[in-house]
């Protein structure tokens, strides 16, 4: 039993990474074309996106994340009913919240702009992405309610291959014509539509129909509500962390180092892939053997996930640490370089940070939504001050120091407290034969990168290669891996 869980995760994971692959290779190819504008541009652009992503987590109450998790659970219990009563109160909800934020963004953009940002071009970009509130806000609910049904495919048809897609293309082809960071900001908001339709249309007519179902909703508002305000405050103190260095960049610098820095940090952020791929069946598997109380089984899956993370994203880390110049160079433009070691700094951080995020999922599935949150709430406030502090005196450096500080403290945090609970941690002895040939390829790609040509795309990439087999052989050399990943990788062969 344990076994087949493993491999609905491993084989869920399969098709999110193949989407989120690509959809993360078209999102940073849509800020690199961005970004060749100009780091104004590009600043403007990250700042508009801080902005209007801040608002949308306000608005969304948590209820997205409270969707997926009793979705999931009353799914368990084969509760229709309820399963509608949870998807409707929410959409009752979020509708005129998500309007009435949308609205004060657009009315405010000025304001906003002028007076914060001292930079009046920011605010017809605020006024485009205003509408991206309410899109993105009711889209996450049909989203999550994909998730809570485990048909994961269908997201990575619409989130990440199609508004990708839609977002990267359009943004090329206004880019190209002219129109310039605004023809980027009104790509995303067609992309962004699009989601919200698709996603809506895929509920109703594959996964389960709220509008046509003669089933009668059985409303769980209060526990729904009760769940997902604690999420809400801690996704949005968690955004305070993921937004604050660029949005106190903005006001205590220029948009030019905000384009920089915003180089560096989606670059980073591309270590959330493969957590991201393996934790999104996680929750409601988690969730579905809570109701059915086979709480025994946490502790395999927990390590075993856990372990996955940490040995595939030891390999991205290995290539930003090992050409953090030349993928900004190559990528973004040779004035970007001044944020290699930024890049380097915030990359080692993300990894530690994401190595614990099925910590999280684990404490979700045991409503620990207060525990969850009140960690996030210290995170965000040393986040806060150290930003206030540190960028006056350091700029960028600062910036990714403020961070990285409190993404680890999270981390850990995270970690303690679920071992406090579950009395489990994930780590294994093997860990240390996945360090020791993390640490070998580094030093040989170390030596062999006199001999790599990485001033170009297809010279960036070989190398990345190189250092991926030589990674790989280490890991097989010393027998790194263990029984149930062997049978993982056999998973994938058969479906290969």
């Amino acid at each position: 039993m344990e076994e087949n869980h493993l491999k609905k995760i491993f084989s869920g994971a399969l098709i999110i990474l193949l989407g989120t692959v690509l959809s993360k290779i078209l999102s940073y190819g849509y800020r690199v074309i961005v970004g060749r504008i100009g780091t104004e541009q590009y600043g403007l652009l990250s700042l508009g996106l801080a902005i209007s992503g801040s608002l949308i987590v306000i608005s969304t109450l948590g209820l997205n994340v409270g969707v997926q998790r009793y979705v999931s659970y009353y799914k368990g219990k084969l509760d229709n009913p309820r399963i509608k009563g949870v998807i409707t109160s929410s959409l009752k909800i979020l509708l005129p919240l998500s309007l009435v934020f949308g609205l004060l963004l657009f009315l405010l953009s000025d304001f906003v702009s002028v007076k914060f940002f001292h930079n009046e071009n920011l605010s017809l970009i605020l006024k485009i992405l205003s509408i991206s509130i309410p899109l993105t806000v009711l889209g996450d609910v049909f989203l999550n309610t994909i998730r809570a049904f485990q048909k994961v495919k269908y997201e990575v048809y619409t989130k990440n291959i199609g508004e990708s897609s839609i977002k990267f293309l359009l943004t090329f082809l206004f880019v190209y014509f002219g129109f310039g960071v605004i023809g980027a900001s009104i790509a995303y908001i067609i992309a962004v539509f699009f989601t919200f339709i698709a996603s809506l249309i895929i509920v109703e007519k594959k996964i389960f129909p709220i509008f046509r179902t003669k089933v009668k909703s059985i409303k769980s508002n209060k526990e729904l509500v009760m769940y997902s305000i604690p999420l809400v405050l801690n996704t949005f103190v968690f955004l305070v962390i993921l937004w604050t260095d660029t949005i106190m960049l903005g006001y205590f610098r220029n948009a030019s180092d905000v384009g920089i820095y915003n180089a560096a940090l989606p670059t980073a952020q591309l270590m959330l892939v493969i957590p991201n791929a393996l934790v999104v069946l996680f929750l409601p598997i988690l969730s579905e053997l809570y109701a059915q109380e086979k709480t025994h089984m946490f502790s395999s899956l927990y390590k075993t996930v856990t372990k996955w993370i940490f040995g595939i994203n030891l390999s991205l880390l290995i290539i930003i640490l090992s050409f953090p110049k030349e993928i900004l160079s190559v990528l973004f433009g040779k004035e970007y370089v001044a944020g290699s070691n930024v890049l380097v700094l915030i990359s080692v951080c993300y990894f530690i940070f994401y190595l614990f995020l099925t910590s999280n999922r684990i404490l979700l599935a045991l409503e620990k939504t207060k525990s969850v949150f009140y960690i996030t709430l210290i995170g965000a406030i040393s986040n806060f001050f150290l930003n206030l502090i540190l960028i006056p005196k350091h700029g960028m450096m600062g910036a990714a120091v403020a961070t990285g500080i409190s993404l680890i403290a999270m981390a850990l945090t995270l970690l303690l407290y679920t071992k406090k609970i579950i009395h489990v941690t994930p780590f294994k002895i093997n860990y240390l034969k996945i360090i020791l040939s993390a640490i070998l390829a580094f030093f040989a790609i170390s030596w062999l990168k006199k001999y790599l040509l990485t001033d170009s795309l297809f010279g960036l990439i070989i190398s990345s290669i190189i250092s991926l087999l030589i990674y790989l052989a280490i890991l097989f050399i010393l027998r790194s891996f263990e029984e149930e990943d062997m049978e993982m990788l056999k998973s994938l062969k058969s479906r290969s």
